[in-house]
């Protein structure tokens, strides 16, 4: 796989697993992948090299009814 990744590398992974399709297109290659896990990876890679990280966090509320049961 190429090691320098473009922003338009990115959109156009994110694209075809949108649509549900596993060939992309790069610059002058057309790549065919093997399964949705395999494009969910390469695209975590393209991020990764690009520097984009999304940290997500789980914030969990408690309510109770304020009856002092």
């Amino acid at each position: 796989m190429a090691t320098s990744w473009t922003s338009t590398d990115l959109q156009n992974i994110e694209e075809a697993i949108a649509k549900g399709v596993l060939e992309v297109q790069y610059t002058d290659k057309k790549i065919r992948y093997r399964t949705l896990k395999e494009m969910l990876s390469i695209r975590n890679e393209i991020k990764k090299s690009l520097g984009i990280t999304k940290k997500t966090s789980r914030v969990l509320a408690k309510t109770d009814k304020g009856l002092g049961c």
